[in-house]
Parts: structure tokens; sequence; C-alpha cells
């Protein structure tokens, strides 16, 4: 393959790239969700326009970076990695070395509310899951 041919599938993927953006920024808006500007910035918008030599030579992807706060990048990475925010998992061993994870009750064994093994925790009417958001 030679140079414009790798050029034009690059020029392409971008245009792609560019139209799933926008695809899923509508997507998050239809859905009400928080979404962080990440990894469109000039120099894509320029590379897809036709002003290439700039572009390829820098490729800031993130606005967030090492000197960022703890807020902005944990707000990122709940953004890469979202999940339910009512509720959270802790992971459990048995003596036998099963091993699993399960979400956090607030009420697990609590006596006179829960009454675990004989009721399981899925069937059980006085589960209370424990929030991230909570927890935090």
């Amino acid at each position: 393959m030679n140079y414009n041919e790798l050029y034009n599938k690059y020029r392409k993927l971008l245009e792609e790239n560019q139209a799933l953006r926008i695809e899923i920024k509508d997507l998050r808006k239809l859905l009400q969700l928080e979404i962080p500007e990440l990894c469109m910035n000039d120099e894509d918008t320029m590379l897809i326009e036709g002003n290439h030599d700039t572009a390829i030579q820098k490729n800031e992807c993130a606005k967030i970076n090492n000197n960022s706060s703890p807020e902005d990048k944990i707000k990122l990475f709940m953004s890469l990695f979202k999940g339910r925010e009512d509720v959270y998992a802790k992971r459990w061993q048995n003596k036998e070395g099963k091993s699993g994870y399960s979400p956090v009750c607030i009420n697990e064994w609590i006596k006179g509310i829960c009454y675990k093994p004989k009721i399981k925790c899925s069937e059980c009417k006085n589960r209370i899951y424990g929030s991230f958001l909570k927890k935090a």
C-alpha cells in the first residue's frame, strides 16, 4: 500500500470516527447522560477538512491529564466505565476458594433484619443496596 492509499484510508477512518462521535453525543443527549468532551479537537477537525500537516503532528486526545483534579479524573473514569450508581459490588471468597462479587446490602447480617443464609439475598424483602455515591 502506498502513502496516498494509506492516507485516504486514514481520512475515511477519521470521518467515520467523527460520525460515530456525533451519534454518541446525540444518543447521550437523548438519554440525558452527561458527556465530557474528550478526544475531538481542532486538529482532528482540520484533518477531516483537509489540512493534515498540523493535525498529524499533534494528537492531544483529552483535556484531563496528570495535573487534573481528582474530581475531574473520577468524572472521566465514570464516563468511560458507566455502570449503576445505585449499587456497588463487594468481592467475596468462601472456604473452598470459590469467589465472586455480590451487591452490597446495608442490612447484611443485621439480626432481626437479615435472615441469611436461610433466605437468599435475591429473595430478601429487607435488602437495601449500598450506593456508590453514598460510599464515596
